[in-house]
């Protein structure tokens, strides 16, 4: 749940209203966009370029050597 909306409705991924929700979907077969990656199959959401918040985390917590700049991903809200 978020403080958007009173549903357990995923609007924290896919948007809680009409805005947000075209930023994030492709409007093909009820997919979301996403950054396609070189080195796995596994896609994320798109960076979200409107912040300066850095989303790295730690060694320890991702188990893997990360870069020191991170984007976070753009989510709905």
């Amino acid at each position: 749940m978020n403080g958007n909306t009173h549903f357990l409705d995923q609007s924290n991924v896919y948007g809680s209203d009409d805005t947000a929700a075209a930023e994030l979907r492709t409007f093909v077969k009820g997919g979301l966009k996403v950054n396609q990656q070189q080195n796995h199959h596994l896609d994320l959401l798109p960076p979200d370029n409107n912040t300066d918040t850095n989303c790295t985390l730690s060694k320890p917590v991702s188990a893997v050597a990360v870069p020191v700049k991170v984007k976070c991903f753009k989510a709905g809200i």
